[in-house]
């Protein structure tokens, strides 16, 4: 059996990576369509195309099969899907893979849990619903209602059996970017006017969109004309499910898709049909769109609406290629519906995260394009389809819900009506779907995360860092304004369980480059320890996740421990730095250290102060060398700014940056003589602005030296200059010992300090270098239950981040590490008691239902 499986799981893979060659790396130029023949494309069994496969085959995977292994493979592949369907179509590959991987059983679709992570496989290459749709056809009595969104569920009762008994709790999710909101995206640019040609080129011309493509006039006119091509093959594919034959004829649809100007085209080109002569452009325009809009009323409630008329399309298209005979018309007809899942997988991987390539920027792209067409009409679903996705994946008792700021305190409470209203209304319609009066209404709390925006490059620092804090300022004040409202609104009367303790948390998100801790820490404080209110605002903060080296990324997460004023059960989001390996890491960078000298010298007077404070004597013979590499580098960033006898030492550097923590326009009002106060006083009068929460904080400050440096990595520019200089460094052996340890250290404090890991394993796996979920970081900080030799056990929970954008759900993200583990032959009952006290943490680590007191 084992060897069954093993033959199985090399068949998917060599069928997954032959899809994405021909449906998302082929490159299709469609001006050049009309030059080509036609019927040569995506037959695999064609020597033209078979060349094209395999030549693209080698390029994105260069360790695997060589063309000789390759013609193999295309022959058997050509061959199985002739004898069961008479065609060899690539096409084709779609009906013969999901009939093979997806199950039904009791009004259930459902894949093998044997199979779940090669079904991961595949819809990180095509739109999932292809394969739904393909098996709807090939079981006709099957309607799309059986889809439930964006994951598939599986049959491992185990799993749900542990999310049942213990109930489990989503603790980092983005609002915006979870339900179903890339369907809503889709069906939205498919109600779009095909001639929006000004439209389509802002679009294109988003910084996050196409970035593979220089935006020349050229490229973007291409890119234009490749879209509209696009919506008119939805147009000509639904008249030919509804009619059985094209109404424009295939001369005209093979001039407009080799024509270089769409809209000039369809203007001048008539059509002749049986209700007369009219504009191809008015044919194109007006029929999907009333079609779809009609679609959209059978389903006034259900945010699944989006996805399911999509599937049903689908599922009618393959329903023709399943079953009627190969005519010359069904032969074209697949040929356009192969170009059309080219265009679509192009255009709808600009709001989906595949698991190709790595780094924070790529998921920003889709996180960034991922409501991009969706107007005010279909927004309201965004929200409802969240709470409907966590209700018909049952077992959920706590969802945190982040929120970007917003700017009163009267809008944060009419939000969280909102939110109650549609959290009730979903609660109400799955127990009359379900009969059952005794489901769980899901409890909410809103996490508002403070937004970290990308660096411009060309713009000051300075003023950038003022207007950031300004903005900071600003936003910590409605925050506190809500909660004043919230305490005002419901004292003494029934409202109190509605709107009380709804806002849980506050975060930081986005762009974690160029955005340091020390910018938010001092709105972190001030919003943990204000008293006018009686609510509490626990803190997570996303760190950890994008650094210019790893190192880089251990000292964020300890700079928002130190400068964030952190306590027990405060998390951290990702924390991808603590668990992952570093000597790999540094392999993968090729034994480079690329950043700013800045960076590297920061880093370096940190792990110092890490291991200094270490308990562990050993630790201080890491120091010399710190303090060399110090010494080394320091004249790069100073000789320019001071004279050589005011060049600062390790102490005086060590010491400014402990005070980074500070609102550093404390420090202007020092030096002009405003204020000439003993310390204590001096914390008094500022309060939150000082991190007087540090232990280190007092001396740091008595030393002038420090405040000046201080005030030089703030306010001047030529500092900043010269501190953002790039530096290349050979990683030493002796660097990486220290960095391994300082990574220790640092687990052993978070362990202590009783503070949790927000884990995202989906997320982590697809914007990092890993490739496996068993090696993800988060295994590696907690996995004492599954045998592991690592000796410190950080407290981790399990979460979605964006479920959306990658194609998942909580149950989901449980199900893909129990499956990695168990294909790592790990025991059963090790796996299943691990799964389980994953779900046991995820209630524990929620911040919904912990109260000041």
């Amino acid at each position: 059996m084992k060897n069954l499986n093993n033959d199985k799981r090399v068949f998917y893979k060599d069928v997954d990576r032959i899809i994405r060659i021909v449906y998302k790396e082929m490159n299709f130029n469609t001006t050049n369509f009309f030059d080509l023949k036609w019927y040569e494309y995506f037959d695999l069994s064609n020597e033209n195309f078979i060349r094209v496969i395999k030549t693209n085959y080698i390029k994105f995977y260069p360790d695997n099969y060589h063309e000789d292994d390759l013609d193999y493979l295309l022959i058997d592949l050509a061959k199985k899907i002739k004898n069961k369907y008479g065609s060899t179509n690539s096409i084709y590959l779609i009906p013969y893979i999901s009939t093979m991987i997806l199950k039904y059983d009791q009004n259930q679709l459902y894949v093998d849990f044997n199979d779940l992570l090669e079904w991961d496989g595949f819809i990180n290459k095509l739109d999932i619903k292809l394969f739904v749709s393909s098996m709807l056809a090939s079981n006709c009595s099957l309607e799309p209602e059986v889809y439930g969104g964006s994951v598939v569920g599986h049959n491992n009762f185990t799993i749900y059996d542990i999310c049942s008994r213990n109930g489990i709790s989503e603790n980092h999710m983005h609002l915006q970017a979870s339900g179903y909101v890339t369907d809503i995206n889709w069906f939205s640019f498919l109600e779009k006017n095909i001639f929006q040609a000004e439209y389509f080129n802002q679009f294109i011309c988003s910084e996050e969109v196409y970035k593979q493509f220089p935006k020349t006039k050229k490229n973007i006119d291409g890119l234009r004309n490749n879209i509209m091509k696009v919506k008119s093959l939805r147009v000509i594919l639904h008249d030919y499910c509804r009619y059985n034959e094209f109404i424009i004829p295939p001369n005209i649809i093979s001039q407009l898709l080799a024509s270089s100007d769409v809209e000039s085209f369809c203007s001048i080109q008539g059509i002749s049909t049986e209700k007369g002569y009219e504009k191809l452009s008015k044919k194109l325009n007006e029929d999907v769109i009333k079609y779809i809009k009609c679609e959209l009323r059978r389903y006034p409630d259900n945010p699944l609406k989006y996805s399911w008329i999509e599937l049903d399309f689908m599922r009618r298209i393959f329903d023709i290629m399943l079953n009627s005979l190969k005519t010359d018309n069904h032969s074209y007809f697949t040929y356009l519906f192969n170009l059309y899942i080219c265009s679509m997988m192009d255009i709808k991987f600009q709001f989906l995260q595949d698991n190709l390539g790595m780094g924070f920027n790529k998921f920003k792209e889709k996180e960034e394009n991922k409501k991009w067409f969706i107007t005010s009409d279909h927004e309201k679903d965004i929200i409802k389809s969240c709470f409907h996705k966590y209700y018909r994946e049952k077992y959920i008792n706590n969802i945190e819900l982040r929120i970007a700021p917003k700017e009163t305190g009267e809008k944060y409470i009419h939000f969280i009506n909102e939110l109650n209203r549609i959290n009730l209304n979903e609660w109400e319609r799955v127990k009359h779907e379900h009969n059952d009066p005794l489901i769980p209404k899901i409890n909410f709390g809103v996490v508002i995360h403070f937004i970290k925006l990308k660096h411009k490059k060309k713009s000051s620092y300075v003023e950038e860092m003022k207007e950031t804090r300004l903005r900071l300022e600003e936003q910590s004040n409605s925050i506190i304004n809500a909660l004043y409202l919230i305490e005002k609104n419901t004292r003494g009367t029934n409202k109190k369980c509605n709107l009380m303790n709804k806002i849980v948390g506050i975060d930081t998100a986005n762009y974690e480059m160029d955005n340091r801790p020390n910018i938010y820490a001092c709105v972190f404080r001030k919003l943990r320890y204000d008293q006018s209110t009686n609510q509490v605002l626990n803190a997570t903060y996303h760190v950890g996740e994008e650094f210019p080296t790893i190192t880089n990324g251990l000292r964020a997460i300890d700079e928002v421990l130190e400068f964030c004023a952190y306590n027990r059960n405060d998390r951290l989001g990702h924390a991808l730095a603590l668990g992952m390996d570093i000597a790999a890491y540094f392999k993968v960078k090729r034994n480079n250290i690329l950043c700013c000298i800045e960076d590297y010298l920061d880093d370096i007077v940190w792990m110092s102060k890490v291991l200094n404070e270490s308990s562990y004597e050993k630790d201080k013979q890491f120091l010399p060398f710190l303090r060399a590499e110090f010494d080394k580098y320091k004249h790069s960033i100073f000789s320019k700014i001071f004279s050589e006898n005011e060049v600062p030492c390790f102490e005086d550097y060590l010491d400014a940056y402990i005070l980074r923590g500070d609102d550093p326009s404390v420090y202007l009002e020092i030096i002009k003589g405003k204020l000439d106060f003993e310390y204590s006083e001096f914390c008094s009068y500022y309060g939150y602005r000082i991190n007087s929460y540090s232990s280190f904080h007092e001396m740091a400050f008595l030393n002038k030296k420090a405040r000046r440096l201080v005030l030089e990595y703030n306010y001047n520019e030529q500092y900043r200059l010269q501190a953002k200089q790039p530096i290349k460094i050979i990683v030493t052996e002796m660097y990486i010992k220290v960095a391994k340890r300082v990574q220790t250290v640092l687990k052993e404090k978070i362990l202590n300090m009783n503070v949790f890991i927000e884990a995202n394993p989906t997320s982590n796996k697809k914007i990092s270098h890993i490739k496996n979920y068993s090696d993800l970081p988060a295994i590696r900080l907690n996995n004492l239950f599954i045998n592991s030799e690592e000796s410190i056990c950080l407290p981790i929970s399990i979460n979605t981040d964006d479920s959306s954008i990658f194609q998942t759900n909580l149950i989901n993200e449980y199900s893909m590490i129990a499956a990695a583990l168990l294909r790592e032959g790990i025991n059963e009952r090790e796996v299943y008691d691990y799964i389980e006290r994953l779900a046991i943490a995820s209630n524990v680590h929620s911040f919904i239902g912990k109260h000041k007191h």
